[in-house]
């Protein structure tokens, strides 16, 4: 196994024996901000991986762009036991990118990053027209809401939802996305995301 990030080889003969969950090597992980804690964001419980930092951007951005399939799935390993165990009942419902973008990359990477949890995924939110937040200002990343759209909400209906998304600065997405499914009356909506930006 080779760090995500500088792509140095991490694993020991002691790691292999114990089935080691490092996917960063010493160095990039003494640089990673983990967080794995329930925070208050705009009243709302948001559970939060990491604190967005250099190397995630790194690692997302090969995973957007270059393809790096292989960094995205394994960017939750170190926590992927006690997610599966968190949100065992629970169905994903992935924050949107345009399908355009997803169409030309030929995959959604809030998927891929979130598939190591083996949880079904409900594909029912998506963004009705070309919307790229990293463009928005502060006050600009407010008209997320009319951007996005849910169909087939019936799918949503009695179950437990747990809303994704890779990167939060505001978390008007996940917010947005929350607001327009609770008219489908789901069981329970909880919020997950892999890293927090600070503003």
């Amino acid at each position: 196994m080779r760090c995500l990030n500088c792509k140095i080889n991490i694993i020991t003969f002691i790691d292999f024996i114990y089935k080691s969950q490092k996917v960063f090597c010493y160095r990039c992980n003494k640089k990673l901000f983990v967080i794995n804690d329930i925070k208050i964001i705009k009243n709302e419980k948001v559970h939060i991986l990491y604190l967005y930092s250099k190397i995630l951007k790194k690692i997302i951005f090969d995973l957007k762009v270059n393809n790096d399939l292989k960094a995205g799935v394994n960017l939750i390993t170190p926590f992927k036991k006690q997610l599966i165990n968190k949100y065992k009942n629970y169905f994903i419902i992935t924050a949107p990118s345009y399908y355009l973008s997803d169409f030309k990359r030929g995959f959604n990477h809030t998927k891929i990053i979130f598939k190591s949890l083996n949880l079904p995924v409900l594909d029912v939110c998506y963004k009705n027209k070309q919307y790229k937040q990293s463009e928005q200002s502060i006050n600009g990343r407010r008209k997320i809401f009319d951007t996005i759209s849910i169909s087939y909400g019936s799918l949503i209906t009695g179950k437990n939802i747990l809303l994704v998304d890779d990167v939060m600065t505001t978390g008007n997405t996940l917010l947005s996305i929350k607001h327009k499914i609770l008219k489908f009356k789901p069981k329970n909506i909880k919020l997950l995301v892999l890293s927090k930006k600070i503003i």
